[in-house]
């Protein structure tokens, strides 16, 4: 009787650990949700088993849903894309994780987002693409005289660096909660050189976002950042250069270093050591790296290079100097 009461007990315990823990089916999910009070709206739904994503050679070892959305933010005419990913019931806990960017982004942090996933931390993970896309931006890097369109928009550069983040959590933090029935538990941040100065810029404007912000390397003071770049890369080239090049700017150094002329040796006088020379050689090849045209010589031979035998005076004197050889030394 105490077993049947037991059982009566312990049956809708279970039931009530267990059927929390379904996990909703991705897509049907997903379209069923409406993101307009976040200024978002849905792109797209994949749901990925274990192993069955591969991002730089890393796969993942938790099945989730993939959710895309896109945001619009500032005037209207610019969109960031953000990627969220639900692990199943089982492998969630209670945690919330976004990711933010590295360098000039303009792409989401898939790598950043995996190792999240598979920290074992049970977090539901998102990144976002900053604002501005990196295939509109010489793909993402900086190039001497090539135009970056976002650097030339106060909107998309405030995303970048400053708002990107705070754009796409809120949605983010939304569709978690309706994934799993409830809002996470804790929220956290994680962000690297860019990541970092955006986690820095979150810490400022939106504390209220996260209850942790890991801000790693923040490359958060600009003006000064900037000219360290300039500053660098141009000491770095003078000091490849010798001491004393007479060229002093990079285009000077770039043309003058490539259009050298070195002085060929003369084949009609010998050659003399030049008290100052028109080069120095810490940058530029040495004599011996040349091809020399033989230079008859005009002076006595060593006595440490061995001389053809040739005839001696019927009585030498212990202080005659030895005759020169009728033919230049080869």
């Amino acid at each position: 009787m105490q077993n049947a009461a037991l059982l009566v007990v312990v049956l809708p315990l279970a039931a009530a650990l267990v059927l929390p823990y379904e996990t909703p089916e991705c897509n049907t999910f997903a379209k069923a949700l409406d993101l307009g009070s976040y200024n978002a709206t849905l792109l797209n739904a994949t749901y990925y088993p274990i192993h069955s994503l591969n991002v730089s050679n890393t796969f993942n070892n938790v099945s989730f849903c993939e959710v895309y959305t896109s945001g619009s933010y500032g005037s209207g005419n610019n969109t960031l894309i953000a990627a969220t990913w639900l692990p199943d019931r089982l492998q969630y806990n209670d945690r919330f994780m976004a990711v933010g960017n590295g360098g000039m982004a303009g792409t989401i942090d898939y790598f950043g987002m995996l190792t999240q996933l598979n920290s074992g931390m049970g977090f539901a993970v998102a990144g976002g693409d900053s604002g501005h896309r990196a295939s509109d931006n010489n793909g993402g890097s900086g190039e001497a005289d090539v135009y970056l369109p976002y650097l030339h928009d106060k909107e998309q550069i405030n995303a970048w660096i400053h708002d990107a983040i705070s754009l796409f959590t809120p949605s983010a933090k939304a569709l978690t909660a309706a994934y799993y029935g409830k809002d996470a538990g804790y929220s956290f941040y994680t962000g690297c050189s860019t990541g970092g100065a955006q986690g820095m810029a979150l810490a400022q404007y939106h504390p209220e976002l996260f209850d942790g912000i890991v801000a790693g390397c923040p490359g958060n003071w600009y003006s000064h950042l900037a000219l360290s770049f300039l500053w660098n890369a141009q000491h770095t080239a003078v000091r490849e250069l010798p001491t004393k090049h007479p060229y002093h700017t990079l285009t000077d150094i770039h043309t003058r270093t490539t259009q050298v002329n070195y002085p060929k040796p003369s084949s009609t006088s010998p050659q003399t050591p030049s008290s100052t020379p028109a080069t120095s050689t810490t940058a530029y090849p040495t004599a011996s790296s040349k091809t020399l045209s033989p230079v008859p010589s005009t002076s006595p031979p060593s006595p440490a290079t061995p001389q053809p035998p040739t005839p001696q005076p019927a009585s030498p004197s212990p202080s005659s100097p030895q005759p020169k050889p009728s033919t230049p030394a080869q």
